[in-house]
């Protein structure tokens, strides 16, 4: 009898062991390879997702988001945005009010160039902190930013790339949606490609070919941004634009691709991490909008007085 009583014991202390060996090991998770993350709204998760294997799920967190449902509109409603994001940067110090945003925050470019095409306002999205982790049990319960555990967002601000790491945020998220990264050779994958081919041939018709109607960007509309485009091919005597690092994301809204270019001509070259957002037929989507981070590369100045970031 006391033979068994040990051997339950020890089945005992071995589950409890085991348990709470597995509970540390899951504290100590450190991402070894790069990933975007994924917010699904309706199930309050926050997912970090590789970007190597589109369909792997590297680690989840409990989330919680905006006040009231439904895709962000204005400032002051208390909605989350849905839609595809980049984290900016960390939130300053300065900018944290410790009893509702807790000890660190990541904020996303919200409002991104197709939020402001569609008149969409406010500001300060984040992914945050909270006062205390019991906040996350009222699942709906920020002013439109995504709240996750203290001891959660501590990790990810050590983790995210700025301008960089992408944020997509689902209201749900079904099986026959796939949403998020895409796999590789998608159909905007050679978009992108036929897109630098037409920029760095100087062919301007086959170029804005690819521009949806209501384009906007540098608060030009597709036909102006046509002409632009045009007054610089004349101007230059070759352009060489070369893409890497292709990665398409895909939202319920549009897609989204980001990638690594190398721009040269004869006045001036530069690095950016660049994305395009697209909208339209699935088997032909058109840019709407276009933004970069940039580096510059070379310490040229056009003879005008213009920057060398000034036109391209």
């Amino acid at each position: 009898m006391r033979g068994s009583i040990n051997s339950y014991l020890l089945f005992v202390f071995c589950g409890i062991f085991a348990v709470v060996h597995l509970a540390n090991a899951e504290d100590d998770f450190v991402p070894q390879e790069e990933f975007y993350i994924f917010v699904n709204k309706e199930a309050n998760t926050l997912s970090l997702r590789s970007v190597l294997e589109p369909k792997k799920i590297l680690k989840t967190y409990s989330a919680i988001s905006g006040f009231n449902a439904g895709d962000k509109i204005a400032e002051g409603d208390r909605k989350t945005p849905e839609g595809i994001y980049v984290t900016t940067g960390r939130v300053s110090e300065s900018q944290l009010y410790k009893p509702l945003h807790g000890p660190a925050g990541i904020a996303l470019n919200y409002p991104n160039p197709v939020d402001r095409i569609n008149k969409q306002t406010g500001s300060g999205i984040w992914i945050h902190g909270v006062k205390d982790d019991s906040r996350l049990l009222k699942r709906f319960d920020t002013r439109g930013c995504v709240a996750v555990a203290n001891e959660n967002i501590l990790k990810l601000v050590n983790w995210f790339v700025p301008n960089k790491t992408v944020v997509v945020v689902v209201d749900k998220e079904l099986p026959r949606n796939n949403w998020g990264l895409q796999d590789a050779d998608s159909i905007l994958e050679q978009r992108v490609k036929e897109w630098a081919t037409a920029w760095s041939s100087q062919m301007t018709e086959e170029y804005i070919q690819l521009y949806h109607p209501d384009f906007r960007s540098k608060n030009m509309n597709r036909t102006q941004w046509k002409n632009y485009k045009a007054s610089l091919n004349k101007r230059y005597k070759y352009i060489q634009v070369e893409v890497s690092n292709i990665r398409t994301y895909k939202h319920s809204k549009y897609w989204m691709t980001q990638f690594d270019q190398r721009y040269e001509s004869n006045l001036f070259k530069s690095f950016a991490v660049k994305r395009l957002y697209w909208v339209g037929a699935e088997n032909n989507p058109l840019i709407i909008a276009e933004d970069s981070m940039e580096t510059k590369e070379g310490p040229k100045t056009l003879g005008s007085g213009l920057s060398e970031l000034s036109g391209r």
